[in-house]
């Protein structure tokens, strides 16, 4: 059988179809051949087609049958897509051609139908109805950067620095924490101190405390609110910045979230960033964004793994309905070249490429 699909590959390629096989005895010794039976492709289509073919040949019309099945599959295939085409695109129709382009991408952005048509509908009133289609591209990413509100990158001062940062587990907190750090350490040339509170996480405390050691930054931790109280009296005379890590946790567990607020009011920061990963569904990303506002109140949302996320139209919906400014954009897992200050310019860009 080996040698025989070998040799039916050689004669018909590596698309060859194969129709029957069987084995075939030779002589009284126990000897048998092989018999199998194929077409290319190319052939089986030809044959279905071809209608001076010997109608009584089982292999042609078990070839016709088959490639007859292909082209039912196909077909049904192509009204399939047509139909879910016409679902997510269903005003695409009623819009013409340039608002319907407009509207087409934003879909395809995962903007939600309601605010895809808001945008339509803003953009074409902002340029009128006889703008070229890059005139009303360009307004729409100006709508959606009006829509967002920016936080001011940390920036060194005269007193002390106390950022904390909250968000789900896996959201990208220990790596942003990183890369903040090396930014305040190399680019500010400020004493820098990371404190983790997150006790919880497998591995999670030892990540950080080889990064400090490595780039020679102070490395504490806290397993209750009274000890990170009692190590913010200690360090906050110092000056400088301290960058508390927390617990991952999730948005449905009011109660884990009650022991990071403990641990929040025991470190009074002085900004709260919830770290969120831009690759979450809108519908995750509101209701991260509005339990932990409701329990944490953090003071902005950082992006993470912007590079992985195959859009940012999810995140735009949630963060119009659940507002909460943006902070910085982390890209990658380069120290600390991977995070930057958000933008309202480059977030629409991200939105409406």
């Amino acid at each position: 059988m080996k040698d025989a699909l070998e040799q039916m590959r050689r004669e018909f390629g590596e698309d060859a179809v194969i129709l029957s096989t069987r084995t075939i005895p030779l002589g009284g010794q126990g000897a048998e051949i092989v018999e199998v039976t194929a077409m290319s492709e190319t052939e089986i289509a030809e044959d279905a087609h071809d209608d001076t073919r010997p109608s009584g040949a089982d292999t042609i019309a078990n070839a016709a049958t088959f490639a007859g099945m292909r082209n039912d599959l196909a077909e049904m295939r192509r009204m399939l897509d047509e139909t879910a085409d016409a679902v997510r695109y269903r005003y695409a129709a009623t819009l013409g051609a340039r608002h319907g382009n407009l509207y087409k991408r934003l879909r395809q952005s995962d903007v939600p139908d309601e605010d895809a048509l808001r945008l339509v509908g803003r953009a074409a009133a902002a340029v009128g109805g006889f703008a070229h289609e890059q005139e009303l591209f360009e307004a729409a990413r100006k709508i959606i950067s009006s829509d967002i509100k920016i936080f001011p990158p940390l920036q060194p001062a005269a007193r002390p620095i106390t950022v904390a940062f909250t968000g789900t587990t896996g959201g990208g907190k220990t790596t942003v924490i990183a890369k903040l750090a090396a930014v305040c350490k190399l680019v500010f040339k400020a004493d820098v101190l990371i404190v983790s509170a997150d006790t919880y996480k497998v591995g999670g405390a030892e990540q950080l405390q080889t990064f400090a050691a490595i780039a020679g930054i102070p490395f504490r931790s806290a397993y209750s609110a009274q000890e990170l109280r009692q190590l913010m009296r200690q360090h906050q005379q110092s000056g400088g910045v301290i960058l508390i890590d927390t617990v991952g946790r999730s948005q449905r567990n009011l109660e884990h979230l009650g022991e990071t607020a403990a641990m929040l009011e025991a470190a009074e920061p002085d900004n709260v960033y919830l770290t969120q990963s831009a690759a979450t569904s809108e519908k995750i990303l509101t209701d991260v964004i509005q339990r932990y506002k409701q329990v944490l109140n953090p003071t902005a949302v950082i992006l993470t793994k912007t590079d992985e996320a195959e859009t940012l139209g999810q995140v735009y919906a949630a963060l119009r309905r659940s507002p909460m400014p943006l902070a910085y954009f982390s890209t990658g897992q380069n120290i600390p070249d991977d995070l930057e200050p958000a933008t309202a310019d480059k977030f629409a860009r991200l939105v409406l490429p």
